[in-house]
């Protein structure tokens, strides 16, 4: 058996699946709005009393590295760090936004742009090229950007597809792209995260080479909650907010 960790988070939703060459043994979708940290851990227990396991039986492990937000995504990671240090086990990861295209069904070549919301009405934001039967393939990189910027269109003949909680929650905006520039395409509304069926194909996708002994290295588009919220959280301690961004500053260039 070549036992496969794969640890996904994105918007709210803590995945975990167990999979041993394509093949999907279990999984455990979280909703996980806060206390995440105390839900994660016992849910790959229970997934491995499940399938009669000890954890010893792991042989890699697979997870998204954002972007994200903050708090999710440190979870995946620290734990994915955690038991590749306690096993001894080689890691590989994938960006987030891949997962929530591959869960996309696309009939004919098309341009998949996943949507993630973010922080304050910014969302993550990255376009693939969908094709029957294929993982997407990116076009660039993920970006951070508003939602007036999110729906602008793309210069293509191809169908455009969005998908993505940020798509969904701006379910109309999107909706007029398609009136307002005659351009072919539809929101798609579910799922609005990834399948475990997308989760297994990335992780069966992955080299080899991908693998290795050391901790993924996290992408984060943003500063976390506790920056956005420094200034008032410094005023409620009775200090400058102005006084508290420098000293994280500095602290930050030392």
């Amino acid at each position: 058996m070549n036992l496969t960790l794969i640890l996904h988070n994105a918007d709210k939703h803590l995945q975990c699946v167990f999979e041993d060459e394509q093949r999907i043994l279990c999984g455990r979708d979280i909703f996980a709005a806060s206390r995440g940290t105390e839900r994660l851990a016992p849910a790959i227990g229970d997934m491995l009393k499940e399938l009669d396991l000890l954890p010893a039986a792991i042989r890699r492990i697979v997870c998204s590295h954002g972007p994200a937000g903050f708090t999710g995504l440190r979870l995946i990671l620290t734990t994915t760090a955690a038991f590749r240090r306690a096993l001894g086990i080689p890691v590989a990861s994938f960006d987030t936004l891949l997962a929530s295209a591959a869960s996309v069904s696309v009939l004919k070549p098309s341009i998949i742009r996943v949507l993630s919301c973010a922080h304050r009405g910014l969302l993550y934001a990255q376009d693939f090229m969908g094709s029957p039967g294929k993982l997407p393939q990116a076009l660039g990189t993920s970006c951070l950007v508003s939602s007036e910027k999110a729906f602008q269109p793309v210069k293509s003949d191809l169908p455009l597809i969005f998908s993505g909680s940020g798509a969904i929650q701006n379910l109309s905006l999107a909706q007029s792209v398609f009136q307002t520039y005659g351009i072919e395409g539809y929101v798609n509304t579910f799922p609005d995260h990834a399948s475990f069926e997308s989760l297994t194909r990335i992780a069966e996708s992955l080299p080899d080479s991908d693998f290795c002994y050391s901790d993924p290295e996290p992408i984060y588009l943003k500063d976390c909650d506790a920056v956005d919220n420094l200034g008032s959280i410094a005023k409620k301690r009775g200090q400058s907010p102005d006084e508290a961004y420098q000293r994280l500053r500095d602290l930050l260039r030392s």
